[in-house]
């Protein structure tokens, strides 16, 4: 009887602990700290890489944006675009892929802040 618990209970939480470890179309942010001036500023340089891997091409991040997570590969996120409502047609950039970068340099942000 014990047995036949423990399997409903792994059936039916299975899936929901399954996704839960996953990052994927959660909502990142830069990690940020107030500048003397009042101003945002990283709290560290930000690198995004062109492939999933440190050699890759890489870039600095300069703005302050939030992503979309759309995939995890070898200890790095995939950065999707978030749709820009202070433009025209705000979905026409959202969704692409803006590169790879470490999670330790986000923080998760709630979905309905993701702009």
């Amino acid at each position: 009887m014990k047995k036949l618990i423990l399997v409903a209970a792994l059936a039916a939480f299975g899936p929901a602990m399954a996704f839960a470890s996953s990052n994927v179309g959660q909502c990142v942010y830069p990690k940020t700290t107030v500048a003397k001036d009042g101003s945002l500023t990283f709290k560290q340089q930000v690198v995004i890489f062109s492939e999933p891997n440190a050699q890759a091409g890489n870039s600095v991040l300069k703005t302050f944006s939030a992503f979309t997570i759309g995939a995890e590969a070898n200890g790095f996120v995939q950065l999707l675009t978030v749709p820009d409502y202070d433009a025209a047609d705000p979905e026409r950039d959202a969704g692409k892929v803006f590169g790879w970068a470490k999670m330790k340099d986000f923080d998760f942000q709630a979905l309905r802040n993701c702009t």
